[in-house]
């Protein structure tokens, strides 16, 4: 999930490289919403989004229960933004821009 199109786009072609099949969300609130619905393997949602920032999302997808693998994206926002996402249940934090060995590291502990 993201609010940019680039970054979704390059996103989804690094996933779908992978082997995975992916569904976009351009805000938290969409993404909670298709993860209610779906089984996911994985979660790759942004910090700041509209609507429904990725620190709401990875909460309310850990109320549930999920041990699905989240990893959470940002520009860098604020200098401890990576401690804060693991701490309330991310389980990687990108900082972007990130390369294909990032993301291909995250898919490994999905699968």
């Amino acid at each position: 999930m993201d609010d940019s199109e680039a970054v979704l786009d390059t996103t989804k072609r690094m996933l779908e490289s992978f082997g995975f099949e992916v569904q976009i969300a351009e805000n938290g609130k969409n993404g909670f919403n298709l993860f209610q619905k779906d089984q996911f393997d994985g979660v790759f949602t942004d910090i700041n989004m509209p609507v429904m920032g990725g620190v709401e999302l990875i909460r309310k997808i850990r109320t549930l229960g999920s041990k699905v693998v989240i990893a959470a994206m940002s520009g860098g926002n604020t200098d401890d933004w990576k401690e804060v996402v693991l701490k309330i249940g991310a389980d990687h934090a990108l900082e972007k821009p990130f390369g294909v060995e990032e993301v291909e590291k995250i898919c490994q502990s999905i699968q």
